[in-house]
């Protein structure tokens, strides 16, 4: 007389191997992004540094401590040097959010971060909800020196000529260009090859980078020699490919998607993933044992 053999005896003699194959399964459904990176999203110039601002896309989730790494600034009006060097500081976002109590908190993708001088309203009720209809909360200001360390006002921009960088470690030098990870030059030039070290760079990496853009008044240079004071550029593109040619405005849109592309790749990556596309581990598991003890029982049956 055969004996009944459960479905689920396999797996209690053979589940090893039934268990890691499902929890290699498992490892190919979406998970949390494992690099961290922030790209520049809008550029604001003033007559007075004071009120200039800069505002940061993050593309890919990091923690609040990885944001202490990054630097930003803008360079001399020849292209040649930084000029403004700042960075980050979690300790007084700490001090300053309620939302954030950790180095360990995630800022997620699709947050909007705005750095500005003393006369830029800060803005610190971040608290991201992908089911929320209300945008503002996936953004937040850091002005005047407050969460950032450095000078008081980090930018000094200059109308017809210059270039805004943001760095995953600090420049080394004034014309350290090394971790520069995103960065967009602006020049009353025909030629985007300005003769700057900065600039340069930045029109080079463009060639191969779409995190980096030089805009120009030569054909196809999206610039007309001229950021007027209380003007702007706005990223059009994506968060890997930024687009900022003929963007110029005189609308101030801090913590605002800015449109197009912009606001698809934005809502992208601030939206949950669909039910659909995630296997719960328990249906792995129990599809595993199924099969594999329906391949046993008609081995069994044949012989």
């Amino acid at each position: 007389m055969a004996l009944f053999h459960s479905p689920f005896e396999p797996l209690r003699r053979r589940g090893s191997r039934v268990v890691l194959a499902a929890l290699g399964l498992g490892m190919m459904v979406p998970g949390p992004r494992i690099s961290a990176s922030l790209i520049i999203n809008e550029i604001f110039q003033s007559s007075q540094s004071r009120r200039e601002w800069v505002e940061f896309l993050v593309t890919s989730d990091l923690t609040l401590g990885q944001l202490d790494s990054f630097w930003f600034g803008n360079s001399t009006t020849s292209g040649n040097a930084i000029q403004t060097m700042s960075r980050f500081n979690s300790t007084e976002i700490i001090n300053t959010f309620s939302y954030f109590t950790s180095t360990s908190d995630i800022i997620k993708a699709g947050t909007l971060i705005v750095v500005g001088g003393t006369d830029v309203d800060p803005d610190f009720t971040y608290n991201p909800n992908p089911l929320s209809t209300d945008a503002t909360l996936w953004n937040f200001s850091l002005v005047g020196g407050n969460g950032i360390s450095g000078n008081t006002n980090p930018f000094n921009l200059e109308r017809d000529f210059g270039a805004v960088w943001v760095s995953s470690a600090q420049p080394m030098n004034t014309t350290d260009v090394s971790n520069f990870v995103s960065a967009v030059a602006y020049l009353d030039s025909n030629n985007p090859y300005s003769g700057g070290v900065i600039t340069d760079y930045i029109t080079t990496q463009a060639q191969t980078n779409g995190t980096f853009q030089t805009l120009h008044t030569g054909p196809g240079g999206g610039f007309d020699g001229n950021l007027g004071n209380n003007r702007s550029f706005a990223n059009t593109g994506t968060g890997t490919d930024i687009s900022f040619g003929n963007s110029e405005s005189n609308n101030e849109t801090i913590g605002v998607l800015n449109g197009g592309l912009n606001s698809t790749a934005i809502g992208e990556l601030r939206a949950v993933p669909e039910p659909t596309t995630i296997i719960p581990l328990a249906l792995l598991l129990g599809g595993g044992g199924f099969l594999y003890w329906r391949r046993r029982t008609r081995r069994e049956a044949h012989a």
